[in-house]
């Protein structure tokens, strides 16, 4: 069985309580250009729970991943802590009623030994909605190499269009956003889609997303009957749906995420705050009973 995309969950098990629609749009918007301008699977339900972050008076959230330290035969042992290098890092600043402001995103890839930082800044209007955006592509001293602005149609306090337009020169190879949001009549949203990409979002009635359909994989979301996430599940072209499980201890709090049988499996383990958010994770492929890789998580939080 071929490895599959990683499936690195982290915020997304948070409770789901009743929220405005203004506040779920925000957050799938906000998701939605994400994967869009990082053109990656990236973590959902992060941070669609506002009011978990209003509770805990989060200013900002912090997440970084890395390969995990070996031993001096290069061989993983769980015992290890630490980062040995950098996958990524994710940083999201929020304003004073959880919406994100500020959206930065740092990626290794150790192969071709190439970095990517992007930056991201939203607008909301009076109301606060979600109005407009900026997105900036720079090298790792901070010059900026391209920038967009993002431009939004809004119609009866409901973004329905999300076009970019260049700020400066960007390479050929960026395509345009071109996004449409389209809604049910009830006013919950329905699907996101991008005309000149294929990528789309769906979205059941509570305006939670239930699939997203990112080349080369489809993802499908199940939530259980308190809101979390119960299951994603990951459906390749022409290969096997893996499903990624979720289980919480009494109080709601992600204990661990993973897959696999007695060939492969990838877990992912999380240690938990008092406040029921995490602090630390460890991912493990297992293949043929075996460490095949492990990948340490470290999360950082300011609060107001």
């Amino acid at each position: 069985m071929k490895l599959k995309t990683a499936l690195f969950i982290t915020i997304s098990s948070l409770s789901i309580f009743a929220q405005s629609q203004t506040a779920w749009l925000n957050a799938n918007l906000f998701y939605a250009l994400q994967v869009r301008v990082t053109n990656r699977y990236l973590h959902y339900h992060t941070p669609v729970d506002f009011q978990k972050y209003n509770l805990e008076k989060i200013k900002s959230f912090e997440e970084i991943s890395g390969r995990a330290n070996t031993d001096e035969n290069s061989n993983f042992d769980k015992s290890l802590t630490g980062i040995h290098y950098f996958y990524n890092r994710r940083i999201i600043d929020f304003d004073q009623n959880g919406n994100p402001v500020k959206f930065f995103y740092f990626y290794y890839d150790r192969d071709e030994g190439k970095t990517t930082f992007y930056e991201m800044t939203f607008l909301y209007d009076g109301s606060g909605l979600m109005s407009g955006a900026t997105i900036y592509l720079k090298d790792t001293t901070g010059k900026v190499d391209w920038g967009r602005e993002l431009l939004f149609t809004i119609n009866a306090d409901k973004v329905t269009t999300i076009r970019s337009k260049n700020i400066m020169t960007v390479p050929d190879w960026l395509p345009d956003v071109n996004y449409q949001v389209i809604y049910r009549k009830n006013g919950s949203i329905e699907q996101i889609t991008d005309s000149g990409h294929p990528l789309s979002f769906s979205f059941d009635e509570k305006d939670r997303m239930i699939s997203m359909s990112l080349i080369p994989s489809v993802y499908s979301y199940a939530f259980t009957k308190e809101g979390k996430i119960a299951t994603i599940t990951e459906t390749p072209m022409f290969e096997d749906p893996i499903t990624t499980k979720f289980n919480y201890d009494k109080n709601g709090a992600l204990l661990s995420a993973g897959w696999g049988d007695q060939n492969i499996s990838k877990i992912i383990d999380y240690r938990n705050g008092p406040d029921g958010l995490p602090l630390t994770a460890r991912e493990v492929i297992m293949m043929s009973g075996y460490i095949e890789d492990i990948t340490n998580y470290e999360y950082r939080y300011t609060k107001w």
